[in-house]
């Protein structure tokens, strides 16, 4: 009997890639299954503004991923970073109105 953990092992198997590409390909699957209804939705509102339920339901899908060992914890972190990174660069150019 298999289990979710076993997913990205037979996908691999089945395409004849290694096994950190196949977590890797899977996950970016569960993410923009959370990701792209929200967006889409988001975009026939006419509500460009906010990221912020976006970026809310990737980091919960990554969460999901890590959880299930499809994906690897310093992604995650990485992520982080870069949001905050992101974050911080386009609130200093609000702030200061550049």
């Amino acid at each position: 009997m298999q289990s979710l953990e076993d997913i990205p092992t037979l996908f691999g198997t089945a395409w004849g890639i290694d096994l950190i590409s196949a977590q890797l390909i899977i996950s970016i699957f569960v993410i923009m299954a959370a990701v792209l209804p929200i967006m889409i939705i988001r975009i026939q509102r006419g509500s460009l503004n906010s990221l912020n339920v976006e970026i809310l339901f990737a980091f919960m899908a990554m969460a999901l991923c890590v959880g299930l060992g499809w994906l690897h914890f310093w992604i995650i972190i990485v992520s982080i970073v870069l949001v905050a990174a992101a974050a911080a660069i386009f609130g200093t150019e609000f702030i200061l109105g550049t």
